[in-house]
């Protein structure tokens, strides 16, 4: 094996192109029709605030964040930051978890997907297909996708997200222009007003929020493909953070005046998948409302898209420092991309799926429901952890980083992070959209992937699992690597 066989292709994505990978990956509009209704129900037109408050805590994280991915950056993403702050165990077991997470959410991705896309081709081909039909299409499709050079991914990124945020900004607008539901030009600031923003159901509400920048951790995991990265993955980070949020704040702003500030709560309760869509009749036109539907499931194609490339790459760097079988870390010779953890990937979440159709689940209610909520409990712990970790890396050597970025601001996202954690908890059943009867069995699931993690992890020794810090991820072959391994803060 040689030493290039296991690096990523170098200088492969630009700035613009992987803010458009993190962007995608969160799936805006897709997000906008599912994730912001459940907000207004919620929180009424406070749900604009509340996007703001989720963008500032991810802000907040990401100050220390970035700070970190000056010394550590690999495509091992969260988990090399955790192993880097704590222990190449505790590494290990949130590798372990991490890939458990974007394992749950494609396979959950799917089964909303084949929902969304089987109703789409009823209603404009009227044509009736199997939703597993759509599984069996697209899974291969993201994994060929996956498979080659990354650029060919970041093109489609591009296309799709430009698509669906230029149809959504459009209805935006047509309702700032017509005036809102008021048909002035006095639009209603309200929902950023604290007293709106703190009322109703906060807490789920802002879960919900924070839920819908899921994907984030794609500016590190792309990080060995990246030119310049030291450059890139900063501004990549809070390009990506701000334009999100900024995107989810806004339209929730607009959508509100559309419908009434007054309104929106019970509009978004009586018709959560339909009143967007109605707004859009309304504001814009039928055929309108036709676009953003199709574009509502081709969004979902972003998402898998997005997902299936982390997957692979989070495959590959955990096979890399040791803790998955070493033939997955090799790239191709060709693409240079992580093609074996792209085939393996797109097995685990092929058999998974093909579970739940054996056993007659729901692809929305059970498949996507269930595993989504877990997927979110999972992507929430690791935050804190990884904020945290942040703390405990720069606590001997700041190494010229300000007092902000290496403690102050993970405390906060580390205490932002273990709330939000809670909230998912103590609101499960909602989440899975069953307060009685959902089984007791899945809560053992997160603990015992981390546990398997940190196992993996011992019993190979630090010898073995090794979390590396590459001082020039951009050129492989004269790459100096520093090989020390923090193990429990000490270096071994």
């Amino acid at each position: 094996m040689t030493e290039q066989k296991q690096h990523l292709r170098a200088n492969a994505i630009s700035l613009p192109g992987l803010v458009f990978f993190v962007v995608a990956a969160v799936g805006p509009i897709g997000a906008v029709m599912g994730a912001t209704p459940l907000v207004f129900m919620q929180n009424g037109s406070g749900a604009s605030g509340l996007y703001l408050l989720a963008a500032l805590l991810f802000a907040v994280f990401s100050s220390g964040y970035v700070a970190m991915s000056r010394y550590v950056g690999t495509a091992g993403g969260f988990a090399t930051y955790i192993a880097r702050g704590f222990s190449y165990k505790a590494g290990g077991a949130a590798a372990y978890l991490t890939l458990s997470m974007y394992v749950m959410a494609l396979a959950a991705i799917y089964g909303v997907f084949s929902v969304f896309a089987a109703q789409a081709v009823q209603q404009y081909a009227g044509i009736e297909i199997p939703w597993q039909l759509f599984v069996a299409v697209t899974l291969p499709l993201m994994g060929f996708l996956s498979y080659s050079r990354v650029e060919l991914s970041t093109r489609i990124l591009g296309i799709l997200l430009l698509a669906e945020v230029f149809v959504i900004l459009v209805l935006d607008f047509a309702i700032i222009i017509q005036g809102g539901s008021s048909g002035t030009a006095h639009l209603d600031f309200s929902g950023f007003a604290p007293q709106q923003i703190f009322s109703g159901g906060v807490g789920l509400a802002y879960l919900f929020a924070l839920a819908s920048f899921g994907g984030f951790e794609a500016t590190v995991v792309f990080s060995e493909e990246t030119k310049d990265p030291k450059r890139t993955i900063p501004a990549a980070t809070y390009w990506a953070v701000a334009l999100i949020g900024g995107f989810y704040a806004f339209t929730t702003w607009a959508i509100a005046n559309g419908v009434g500030t007054e309104q929106i709560k019970e509009a978004a309760t009586t018709d959560p998948t339909g009143f967007i869509l109605k707004l859009s009749d309304t504001y814009v036109g039928t055929a309108w409302s036709h676009v953003i539907s199709i574009l509502a499931v081709t969004s979902f194609v972003g998402v898998l898209l997005g997902f299936t490339n982390i997957l692979s790459r989070y495959i590959f760097s955990m096979s890399r420092v040791g803790l998955l079988p070493s033939f997955m870390s090799y790239t191709h010779s060709r693409h240079q991309s992580p093609h074996r953890g792209t085939v393996i990937g797109s097995i685990v979440v092929a058999l998974i799926v093909a579970c739940f159709i054996a056993a007659g689940a729901d692809p929305f209610t059970t498949l996507y429901t269930y595993l989504l909520a877990l997927g979110t409990v999972a992507l929430l712990s690791i935050l804190a952890a990884a904020s945290l970790a942040c703390v405990f890396f720069f606590r001997k050597d700041a190494r010229g980083e300000s007092r902000w970025s290496t403690t102050i601001a993970p405390l906060i996202a580390f205490a932002g992070f273990c709330v939000a954690t809670v909230l998912a908890v103590s609101n499960f059943g909602f989440l899975v959209g069953s307060e009685e009867g959902w089984p007791l069995w899945l809560w053992l699931l997160l603990p015992l992937f981390a546990l398997a993690g940190y196992i993996v992890a011992t019993i190979r020794g630090a010898s073995k699992v090794d979390f590396k810090v590459a001082e020039n991820l951009t050129d492989p072959s004269t790459q100096e690597v520093d090989v020390k391994l923090y193990n429990g803060g000490e270096v071994a």
